[in-house]
């Protein structure tokens, strides 16, 4: 962990994932992400419509999704409380900086919740996209990790929503699968629910996202 000029913490790895590409993390107080992140003006560059055309993000979804001041893709993440607690730019202009998270300074949340009382289930997925899919298009609680890990805020706010089942649904690279099974492990030991890995039955396995919407209400179905 570094720290910036301003005193706030700066983290950046390399997940390994698609050729090395660089994700990066900063802490910032939210008055800070929320004014310098979001565009006023409501337009999308040419390859951030592409990318959610091509994920069935279309439509009503200001919400979730809103452009950077470049036309990029600015996904808000919401705690267990429906607060915005930070911000994750998907970018184009720039390949070699694929993800780029903010997470506000005044929150201990990482991950993004996608909760409603009617539901007593929840799937777990790498990336924010899975995870705002199966919420829009099932219904079911899910959480976006952002990463293949859990850290200690998540695993509480899923013990305290006392899911009936967790559907584990991480990407299927190695770090997805090796990360589901820490996770699964884990969550059979801290939670009373059934936990089911569907990690565990395909290393060929579509993310959510890539699934039309008929398709994942299919896949889902019975929960």
């Amino acid at each position: 962990r570094e720290t910036n000029p301003d005193g706030t913490n700066l983290r950046k790895w390399l997940m390994g994932k698609e050729g090395g590409t660089k994700h990066f993390l900063r802490t910032v107080p939210l008055s800070e992400l929320l004014s310098t992140h979001l565009s006023p003006v409501f337009v999308y560059n040419a390859g951030a419509l592409k990318w959610m055309a091509d994920h069935w993000v279309t439509g009503g979804h200001t919400q979730f999704y809103s452009p950077s001041c470049y036309g990029d893709i600015i996904m808000k993440l919401w705690d267990p409380n429906t607060h915005i607690h930070g911000l994750q730019q998907r970018g184009f202009l720039k390949p070699s900086m694929k993800y780029m998270t903010f997470l506000s300074a005044e929150s201990k949340h990482d991950a993004a919740f996608f909760f409603q009382d009617t539901s007593k289930n929840l799937v777990i997925t790498e990336d924010y996209t899975s995870a705002y899919r199966v919420f829009r298009d099932t219904g079911i609680n899910s959480v976006a990790l952002l990463k293949t890990s859990l850290s200690t805020s998540t695993e509480e706010a899923i013990i305290e929503l006392s899911p009936k089942e967790i559907i584990i649904w991480l990407d299927s690279d190695k770090a997805g699968l090796d990360g589901a099974k820490k996770l699964e492990a884990r969550l059979r030991y801290v939670t009373g629910s059934r936990v089911t890995n569907i990690n565990a039955y395909s290393a060929l396995l579509f993310e959510p996202k890539q699934l039309t919407p008929d398709a994942l209400i299919r896949r889902l179905h019975g929960l």
